[in-house]
């Protein structure tokens, strides 16, 4: 025996003639439905979380195809520095703040002894403990600027004195030329002089040999007196 399927249901004929002035109510009460239908439910307070892994590394996430999203943690916990700017950078040179080079004049004359010298470029050399009071107070922008203000001075002091002490070096090794020249003039003049005396202390034997034999030839020769009386 054979079972016979049943009829499919057919959808009911649509109705022709819609009701042309339609209720605002209904409409309202449908709009509210539809937008309902899109919003979460207010009983459920507690969503899924995402599904979300570490990542240590920015080839984690770009070798990730199931990576729906990610965080990078690092960059929202650090904390950015605070810098505060001094220096105009429209108007630098007329801020008060600003550090005007050079402070020493260039033309500006440094009379300064050997002893004076000394004792600048030791304290120069002692300027090494500002190092550490400058890593001691990086986060005191005042004590920074006025450390390295103080630093900007010393180098232009130092940098006067190199000046200095290479002028006078020149000058003292100019000296020191000059003076080889005059010692090897001196030396020559010396050297002429002494031979001059030497020839004329020569001349001056000879003519006495020349003396003393005439007087010797003289006395041994007979006089024109004693051919007279002989």
């Amino acid at each position: 025996a054979k079972l016979a399927s049943p009829a499919p249901s057919l959808p009911p004929a649509p109705d022709l003639d819609p009701d042309p002035d339609p209720d605002p109510e209904q409409l309202h009460n449908n709009e509210e439905q539809y937008v309902s239908e899109g919003e979460p439910s207010q009983l459920d307070t507690h969503p899924a979380p995402p599904d979300c892994r570490d990542a240590e590394t920015i080839t984690d996430v770009c070798n990730s195809t199931d990576l729906p999203e990610f965080e990078i943690i690092s960059l929202l916990e650090e904390q950015l520095p605070v810098y505060r700017l001094r220096a105009d950078t429209v108007y630098g040179y007329d801020h008060d703040d600003w550090l005007h080079t050079p402070l020493v004049a260039p033309d500006a004359k440094l009379d300064l002894t050997t002893e004076q010298i000394e004792e600048t470029l030791k304290y120069f050399l002692l300027c090494a403990d500002r190092v550490g009071q400058m890593t001691k107070t990086y986060n005191d922008i005042d004590a920074v600027t006025r450390l390295l203000e103080e630093k900007e001075r010393d180098l232009e002091l130092a940098a006067r004195i190199g000046q200095s002490l290479l002028k006078k070096n020149r000058t003292l090794t100019e000296q020191n030329d000059y003076l080889e020249i005059q010692v090897g003039q001196i030396t020559e003049e010396v050297a002429q002089l002494h031979h001059e005396l030497n020839l004329k202390d020569e001349l001056l034997q000879f003519y006495t040999n020349a003396a003393e034999e005439s007087e010797d030839e003289s006395s041994s020769s007979p006089t024109l007196a004693s051919f007279l009386y002989s």
